[in-house]
């Protein structure tokens, strides 16, 4: 979803209320059509299109229908992602309610959660694994070997 406008100070406004919505978008950028400079920014990813589809929607009844065929389309998309950073996010939240730590098994319930809220989401343990290494790396998170399986924690 994109938004032109020659003025760019309104675009960053619009920009800052989105941002207070919760919706994320890309900043603001400029390219010229027929000589004249105008600026632009684009709203992506499921998550951001249904919030915009729920608190702002649109009036018109074309506009409407492409708003909410690009919701379902992007839900229903074979290369459905989360908005960056959710997937950390998600396990950090996850990891907040196992004090004395948990296992890979244990942490893959985010993957039920998260199935069922976006049912073509395409993650795998390879992907939490990875997110978990990188908090690991960022001294977010760290893991512990007790016995057989490693169990995982917050960093304090």
């Amino acid at each position: 979803m994109r938004f032109h406008q020659d003025n760019k100070g309104i675009l960053e406004g619009i920009r800052e209320l989105l941002k207070e919505l919760g919706i994320n978008s890309n900043p603001v950028r400029k390219y010229l059509r027929k000589g004249k400079e105008r600026h632009y920014f684009n709203i992506s990813g499921y998550e951001n299109y249904f919030k915009y589809q729920e608190l702002i929607g649109a009036n018109h009844p074309i506009k409407k229908q492409r708003l909410s065929n690009l919701v379902t389309t992007t839900k229903s998309s074979k290369t459905f992602r989360l908005i960056p950073g959710k997937t950390k996010s998600e396990i950090v939240l996850f990891l907040k309610d196992f004090p004395r730590g948990a296992t890979i098994k244990e942490i893959k319930q985010i993957k039920q959660n998260l199935f069922e809220k976006y049912p073509n989401l395409k993650w795998n343990e390879d992907t939490l694994v990875r997110h978990l290494k990188n908090l690991e790396i960022k001294r977010l998170a760290h893991k512990e070997r007790r016995g057989q399986p490693f169990y995982w924690f917050l960093s304090e």
